[in-house]
């Protein structure tokens, strides 16, 4: 029973992301689709990004995160680096889920539809995009079957300890003002926690849809602060008003980020 609890809070902090933008599944998802492939490189980097939420030094989460979110950076070409830069905020999928915040942008479709969470829901717009990053989540999980959670698990059998460290620590200590060996110390050991989450989460994502249901509505509990009862109906319409149109949206985004990517010698091959 412990152990069952540990799983569901590890994948609870995974699904109820604080506007951290799209879901690990749905990044994973997107590089398979803008890339061709399925490698463990591909996937595991396209959720990589976001190790910035396991470090233990809270300080240095929002300075990494500025660093591996950007459109260029020291990791060595390869499938981690290529499913890695499908991810970032300027030129990657990350791009498309914050435009929300500037009121100048174009009104995208995910921008329309976190508008429309915060109107019928009564949310902030931090919490909409939440709640957009879950719904997502969950569509992308029915559509690709609990094989696709497993291949998420699979694809963190690697946590490229290393290879970040050394892409993001002389950086990350120059922003911090901090030793280079206290930086790949933290960046080291948020990957290590953040590939047992991934594993942990691609294991959750393998069960059944009543399961998956069941800890969506307490995700969405945990997010927006409403009852159990609220936010299964919140979640229940959060899905009516995607579903119909977020695959198209999905296609619209990979689109468009392997064309930017084809500008890049380093990740030319998607």
């Amino acid at each position: 029973m412990y152990l069952r609890r540990l799983c569901c809070c590890c994948a609870l902090g995974l699904l109820a992301p604080w506007a951290a933008a799209w879901a690990p599944a749905t990044h994973a998802y997107l590089a398979r689709r803008i890339t061709g492939r399925s490698t463990p490189g591909i996937i595991y980097g396209a959720m990589a990004v976001d190790i910035n939420g396991s470090v233990l030094d809270r300080s240095l989460g929002p300075k990494l995160s500025s660093l591996t979110h950007a459109d260029r950076n020291d990791l060595e070409a390869g499938d981690f680096a290529t499913g890695f830069a499908t991810h970032n905020g300027q030129s990657g999928t990350d791009y498309y889920i914050h435009l929300h915040y500037n009121p100048d942008a174009p009104e995208i479709w995910s921008t329309r539809k976190i508008r429309q969470f915060c109107r019928e829901f009564d949310i902030a717009p931090r919490i909409g995009e939440g709640l957009l990053d879950m719904t997502v989540e969950y569509l992308v999980r029915l559509e690709c079957g609990p094989q696709f959670g497993i291949l998420i698990a699979q694809s963190a059998q690697d946590s490229h300890e290393h290879e970040l460290a050394d892409a993001f620590a002389e950086p990350l200590a120059q922003r911090a003002g901090i030793p280079r060996e206290k930086a790949a110390l933290e960046i080291r050991r948020a990957a290590r926690a953040f590939q047992v989450l991934i594993q942990t989460y691609g294991n959750q994502l393998a069960h059944e849809e009543p399961y998956l249901r069941w800890l969506a509505h307490r995700a969405v509990v945990v997010l927006t602060g409403y009852d159990l009862e609220t936010a299964r109906e919140i979640f229940s319409r959060a899905l009516d008003i995607c579903r119909d149109e977020y695959s198209r949206e999905m296609t619209q985004i990979c689109n468009e980020v392997r064309e930017r990517m084809k500008a890049i010698p380093k990740y030319a091959s998607p």
